[in-house]
């Protein structure tokens, strides 16, 4: 086996695949014809090899398939989703930090101490609200403007706004006045309140409302 003929005739004798393809698609008939060695192309197409391939396919795209390109759906108009009439169910936080519906005795509680926006949920004996929401005025907002499902999350994110400024830092965690030697300090400050405190209240659900 003193040439590649020889290595290549000794190869075939031993069972060898000569129609096997490397992963750019090309057989050995193919590798032969583009080193220009004949002999060696013709004792592999005498051995069965596949003949040489287009080098300029790969394995997987041989015969081009025409593409049917699908014409793109027409799009669909932009709407401001802020002023688009939507039904509204009144809940309440429970224990546990979850919302569910009003009870009739919460709503008739809600009723006496908000009777403009009750009058909204209200309804006749067949469940048709006596007042639309739609009489509401839907106030103009930016379109980058977040929105939040529960108002939890907009203290939140006030919150954190807030925890940025450079300033800010003397109100990150309660005053610690005994190490300020500052004793009167809680008999001067009724009622001391940080962003640390306000973000676990938060968090546990602690605040009714806003």
């Amino acid at each position: 086996m003193h040439n590649k003929y020889e290595m290549l005739k000794f190869l075939i004798d031993k069972g060898s695949d000569v129609s096997k393809e490397d992963k750019k698609g090309l057989n050995p008939a193919t590798v032969a014809k583009k080193l220009n060695k004949e002999e060696m192309l013709t004792l592999l197409l005498e051995s069965g090899a596949a003949p040489p391939s287009d080098p300029r396919r790969s394995k997987d795209n041989r015969r081009p398939v025409k593409q049917v390109v699908a014409a793109p759906p027409e799009p669909k108009p932009i709407e401001n989703e802020r002023k688009i009439p939507r039904r509204y169910m009144l809940t309440k936080l429970r224990e546990g930090g979850f919302y569910s519906p009003m009870t009739d005795l919460e709503f008739a509680e809600f009723k006496r101490t908000n009777p403009e926006l009750a009058k909204y949920f209200e309804t006749d004996d067949d469940g048709e609200v006596l007042h639309s929401i739609n009489e509401l005025s839907v106030p103009e907002v930016p379109e980058s403007a977040p929105i939040f499902d529960q108002w939890e999350k907009a203290a939140q994110r006030l919150l954190t706004t807030l925890q940025r400024n450079q300033k800010a830092y003397i109100f990150a965690h309660p005053v610690d006045y005994k190490k300020l030697k500052i004793e009167d300090y809680p008999n001067i400050v009724k009622n001391p309140m940080d962003f640390s405190t306000v973000k676990t209240k938060l968090k546990e659900h602690k605040y009714a409302r806003i």
